[in-house]
């Protein structure tokens, strides 16, 4: 798999108080995250998710269970993704026409 590096690079914060006070402080543009094995969010609904459906991911159900957690399917994003690691059920298929 090909990696891309992408720079981080610092930006000027201000912070203006409510007297005649102004804060400048350099700092690296990063937000606070944190990240959950498929297992982990099982019974979770979380408002967006990178979903990394790569080769790793050693199960069908691993996929559904990822993708389901989502609560609408602007807040997923998809990495990785092997097609052939992506199947349903033919009675759901039956069902759909």
């Amino acid at each position: 798999m090909e990696q891309e590096a992408v720079p981080i690079e610092p930006v000027m914060a201000k912070f203006y108080g409510k007297q005649v006070v102004t804060l400048q402080r350099m700092q690296l543009p990063l937000l606070h995250c944190w990240a959950a094995t498929i297992h982990k969010v099982r019974g979770l609904s979380r408002d967006a998710a990178v979903i990394d459906l790569g080769p790793k991911m050693f199960e069908n159900r691993m996929a559904y269970v990822a993708l389901s957690r989502v609560r609408t399917l602007q807040g997923v994003a998809l990495l990785g993704l092997v097609e052939k690691k992506i199947a349903s059920s033919t009675v759901a298929n039956d069902e759909m026409g």
